[in-house]
């Protein structure tokens, strides 16, 4: 082979090599990004190390539905800014419908954590912060509504499915063993007893009851008695939370900041860290980003297998409710 042709070959290579890291890269990038949209199933962000970036403020995003696995990223980026002795203050930007009773007290217990520690924390609602969204802001100091904000709904929720009439169509007879009256309570085969209600409605009562707690203790001001009047699971805009004393002011994300940066003593033009900003795709390729992706190009393949489902559960309104978890979200957001 001559040299004209080897030069012909290398060249050929590495173009290959090029298209097939472009096309890797994009697929990576668009599978975060999605996973993003669809409530932090992919997170698609890189944490970032405040500790060497000696940043004095930084926003934390809560956004979608708050489940297992967005409260640990969001718990992680807390625990960073508890552990950095430079960063003073810290916004909170929620953009969420809520979701399950546990990932959301957690985020709420890390939070008063960080104004206990004796970081600033402020709040700013986007253009949803309802049920467990609202509860998770309870942690916060001050809270910013814009005026059409959907907030409130301080309640809780819980579904389960009979399906009872439709395995008999099927001509199915599942089967259940059990040791424990209770162990099968909300079964799909059968319809629901009542002492099974009465337990479950006790269970609801009792997270309701923490709720209405959560309230009254991060919002002093609001009046108790109102608090129960509208605690029945309603929805309310951003000008009616400020008049029943649920949220401090009206203002948008950058009047937050600014009277974040007031409270905290720092510089007016003190820029916020974006912590879980999107990365690089080319990054997320060769493993530079700071912290490990959740979703990294090993699993690339499965991700892509339920690319499909994952896009008609983004165009499909509402959020799935698992079968018997109680969840701090709005009926109006479950199917």
């Amino acid at each position: 082979m001559t040299k004209s042709s080897n030069r012909w070959l290398i060249a050929l290579v590495a173009v290959v090599v090029f298209i097939f890291v472009g096309t890797v890269g994009a697929v990576v990038y668009g599978v975060s990004r999605l996973g993003t949209a669809i409530g932090g199933r992919t997170s698609g962000r890189s944490s970032v190390s405040l500790s060497k970036l000696n940043a004095k403020a930084a926003i934390v995003r809560i956004e979608g539905v708050i489940e297992a696995e967005m409260a640990t990223e969001i718990l992680a980026q807390l625990d960073e800014i508890r552990r950095s002795d430079d960063l003073k203050a810290v916004l909170v930007r929620v953009d969420s419908p809520g979701g399950t009773v546990g990932a959301s007290q957690e985020i709420l217990a890390s939070l008063k954590m960080l104004r206990e520690g004796g970081k600033t924390v402020y709040c700013s609602f986007g253009d949803l912060a309802a049920s467990g969204g609202f509860y998770v802001a309870m942690g916060c100091e001050r809270i910013y509504s814009n005026p059409g904000t959907l907030t409130g709904s301080i309640g809780v929720i819980m579904q389960f499915m009979n399906l009872k009439d439709l395995y008999a169509w099927a001509k199915v007879q599942p089967e259940v063993l059990k040791a424990g009256r209770f162990k099968d309570v909300g079964s799909e085969t059968r319809p629901m007893r009542d002492d099974e209600r009465a337990l479950l409605q006790k269970l609801l009562d009792d997270t309701h009851a923490q709720f209405r707690a959560a309230v009254l203790e991060g919002r002093p001001g609001a009046d108790p008695a109102k608090v129960e009047e509208f605690a029945d699971g309603r929805i309310l805009s951003g000008n009616q939370a400020l008049e029943y004393g649920l949220v401090d002011a009206l203002g948008s994300q950058d009047a937050a900041k600014r009277e974040l940066l007031t409270a905290a003593k720092l510089d007016p033009a003190t820029e916020l860290e974006e912590l879980g900003a999107p990365s690089n795709p080319f990054d997320e390729l060769f493993g530079r980003n700071r912290r490990r992706r959740r979703a990294s190009i090993t699993n690339a393949a499965s991700e892509l297998e339920g690319l499909g489902q994952e896009v008609r559960k983004l165009l499909k309104p509402g959020v799935h409710v698992r079968p018997g978890v109680p969840y701090y979200l709005p009926a109006f957001m479950a199917e």
